[in-house]
This record gives C-alpha cells, sequence and structure tokens, in this order.
C-alpha cells in the first residue's frame, strides 16, 4: 500500500513540474523583452523535457521485473 502511495505522490509532483514548464512556455509570448521571452521558454522547455524522460524512465523501471527503487513490500510478505 505504501509503495502505491509513493508512485503516486511522484507521478504527481512529475507531473506538477511538467504543467509548469508548459505554462512558463506558452506565459513566454506575453514578454515584451526578447532575453527573458528566451530564457522563459528554455527553462519551460527544459522542464517538460527533463519531466517526460523521468517519467518513461520511471515507468519503465516501476514495470520491469528487477523493480530496485522500491521493491513491492506486499509481494515479499505473502499478501
Amino acid at each position: 500500500m505504501r509503495t502505491e502511495c509513493r508512485r503516486r505522490v511522484v507521478f504527481s509532483a512529475l507531473l506538477a513540474v511538467a504543467l509548469l514548464g508548459a505554462l512558463a512556455f506558452m506565459a513566454s509570448v506575453l514578454l515584451d523583452d526578447t532575453f527573458w521571452r528566451t530564457v522563459t521558454q528554455i527553462v519551460g522547455l527544459t522542464a517538460s523535457a527533463a519531466t517526460a524522460t523521468s517519467l518513461v524512465v520511471t515507468v519503465r523501471r516501476w514495470g520491469a521485473d528487477d523493480d530496485f527503487w522500491w521493491p513491492d513490500v506486499d509481494q515479499q510478505s505473502g499478501r
């Protein structure tokens, strides 16, 4: 049960970072200064790309047979 809760927290945090990155990228068009517009776009794209990569790696690792991050305690205890 704790493993599932941890997974939900991790995915929620990754989703929040991805959404904030996407919002920063979209909001960059509202800036008049070219420097800050570019910085906001780079930060937004970097946050979204890093989150997407982390999400893919996390899903692949949790779906693998050798789940080395957080072993499923329920399976080990025989439940």
